[in-house]
């Protein structure tokens, strides 16, 4: 933390001011772990929802390490628009990767 302040020389107070956003997690369950590279359309909708975030959130899409699952995180100022950029990406993952239901 000492390092970060110094970096960017601010006080601790200021670095410690959060805005929290709402989260959304979108599980999918699939048959198959199909690299992301081998989904353009998944990768087009992840691209298309990250420019439409900006630097106002984030997305995290990822496999479980642990179940046959990939997770959906997005993190953004509107709960709706997240929600279904969530649920938009999870759909297309599930077309592409075999799904069963979660």
């Amino acid at each position: 933390m000492l390092t970060l302040m110094v970096e960017t020389q601010k006080p601790l107070s200021a670095l410690r001011a959060m805005h929290r956003v709402p989260q959304v997690m979108e599980n999918v369950r699939v048959v198959k772990r199909v690299p992301w590279a081998e989904m353009p359309d998944v990768q087009r909708l992840i691209a298309a929802a990250e420019k439409r975030l900006g630097s106002n959130g984030r997305l995290l899409v990822r496999y479980s390490g642990t179940e046959m699952l990939a997770r959906v995180m997005i993190e953004g100022e509107d709960p709706g628009e997240i929600g279904a950029l969530a649920r938009e990406i999870g759909s297309a993952i599930g077309k592409r990767a075999g799904r069963a239901e979660a």
